[in-house]
């Protein structure tokens, strides 16, 4: 089995798992989740093919096992989902899929931790795991990948932080930090790339929420 088919069946597990849990997704909900993983699977392999030193078919694995993690509810069951993705994916021996699955959440660490209504145990937890991670492209990839796009819809970094805030009552302090930071990473691959990730990935900057 292939690295590709393992992440696919892994994910229909996620699904199947959450489909039976105590709390599943509704068909909206689940549609939407699962597009999400496809486009951020999608984005991240079309990135990487415009960049040397990355390999686009682990960019699109890495993409598709981003939000593992959701095979649990965060708000029902008191969980965070970078960990929990985490452990399911090292259980499942993806270790590089276990890293990207918790480094998402992290576009900064303290700003970040602030953003997660976590457990004592997982604050911990997760700051010791970022201790011990040195950010690479990988992990820079996926964090952005996972904002270009809202429930499976392209779109720009602007545009999926004021939909996030709307759902979720976001601190526009927060919203702002985070749109700053990730702005930075576009640039980063802007350069990378030699041209706009939007044009890239034929985004149109006109569309607001």
């Amino acid at each position: 089995m292939t690295e590709l088919e393992k992440a696919q069946n892994l994910l229909d597990t996620v699904l199947h798992v959450r489909r039976e849990s105590a709390c599943p997704f509704s068909s909206e909900v689940e549609e939407k989740f699962k597009n999400h993983c496809l486009s951020v699977a999608y984005i991240s392999e079309k990135i990487a093919s415009a960049v040397r030193n990355l390999n686009p078919e682990k960019a699109y694995v890495l993409g598709l096992l981003h939000d593992a993690g959701r095979i649990s509810d965060e708000k029902t069951e008191g969980t965070f989902h970078g960990l929990t993705g985490f452990d399911y994916l090292i259980k499942n021996n993806m270790p590089s899929a276990a890293r990207i699955a918790f480094t998402h959440c992290f576009y900064e660490p303290q700003l970040n931790l602030s953003m997660y209504r976590m457990k004592p145990q997982d604050y911990v937890r997760s700051r010791e795991l970022l201790k011990q991670i040195s950010f690479d492209d990988y992990d820079y990839l996926i964090q952005l990948a996972d904002i270009l796009n809202d429930c499976g819809r392209q779109c720009t970094i602007e545009y999926r932080f004021n939909s996030v805030a709307k759902r979720h009552n976001l601190n526009n302090e927060i919203v702002k930090m985070s749109v700053s930071r990730l702005n930075e990473l576009k640039k980063y691959f802007d350069e990378k790339c030699r041209c706009d990730i939007y044009d890239l990935l034929q985004i149109d900057q006109k569309i607001s929420v």
